[in-house]
């Protein structure tokens, strides 16, 4: 590799990282409006842990539920949906993305 074309890879990966900090700045962005929107949302409900339950909440019920709705198709929720599935709840998930959890 002579000195130009150092030079030209230089150049190139310099304008590499500035490209990908952009990309990467713009999705923290982006996270931060979710969070927020999702802190915002999630708000208004009051977790009673009898009928609206956290993940800590679904360790600690007496007896297996009929019915669970799931509400986000994360890890947290994908495990505590499956085990109470197997324990005979009919189990529902509700995501807001094209897509769950692979």
């Amino acid at each position: 590799m002579n000195i130009d074309d150092k030079s030209k890879f230089g150049e190139l990966f310099e304008e590499s990282i500035k490209e990908s900090n952009s990309s990467l700045n713009h999705l923290v962005e982006e996270k931060r409006n979710i969070d927020h929107e999702t802190d915002s949302s999630l708000n208004a409900y009051k977790f009673d842990e009898t009928i609206i339950i956290a993940s800590t909440g679904s360790l600690n019920l007496d007896q297996v539920p009929k019915k669970m709705v799931v509400v986000g198709g994360g890890y947290i929720g994908l495990e505590m949906g499956s085990v109470w599935s197997r324990l005979g709840s009919e189990v529902h998930v509700v995501e807001y993305l094209d897509y769950i959890t692979p």
